[in-house]
């Protein structure tokens, strides 16, 4: 099918140059699992909170109650966040490639706590050191990924215009 463009108008570019690279789909559909693991986390934080609430009524004080507030605002917010670079992600807006860097990040120094604490306590089931390694691994291929020439590039490129 052979579109036409008026004088002037920005054309879109080959198909070939479209494509989404496999990484990136990947990494929005981490993104998706994520903001899934966090909403299920919220909500299993909200049972929780009124199931014991309703236990025993006069046990929770103020603070323990803005803690909780806290943490499950900070989850939802989290969901948020990811749902919205997942998107990104697709839609191969640089917004979602930055979302994911500062993601990646964060989720390696996660990643490294964990390794801290495993070290730290002597645990014998190495649990922590494992999954610490595995979490940091994983965040820096993620980062040396989008930080390639061509991942970078594709972010970079303005979306062509959409015709009605």
């Amino acid at each position: 099918m052979n579109e036409q463009h008026p004088a002037g108008a920005p054309q879109a570019a080959p198909v070939a140059n479209e494509k989404r690279p496999l990484g990136v789909t990947l990494l929005a559909c981490v993104a998706f699992s994520a903001t899934a693991v966090l909403v299920k986390a919220a909500i299993s934080w909200i049972i929780l909170l009124f199931r014991e609430h309703r236990e025993n009524p006069q046990a929770q004080d103020l603070p323990a109650y803005i803690g909780v507030t806290i943490t499950l605002l900070s989850t939802v917010t989290l969901a948020i966040i990811s749902f919205v670079a997942g998107v990104d992600l697709l839609r191969l807006r640089k917004r979602g490639r930055s979302l994911t860097i500062v993601s990646m990040i964060l989720t390696c120094l996660l990643g490294a706590l964990f390794v801290v604490v495993e070290i730290l306590d002597h645990m014998g089931d190495k649990q922590f050191l494992w999954a610490g390694l595995a979490i940091c691994t994983l965040s820096v291929l993620a980062l040396l990924y989008l930080y390639r020439p061509k991942v970078r590039q594709r972010f970079a490129m303005t979306p062509p215009a959409k015709i009605d």
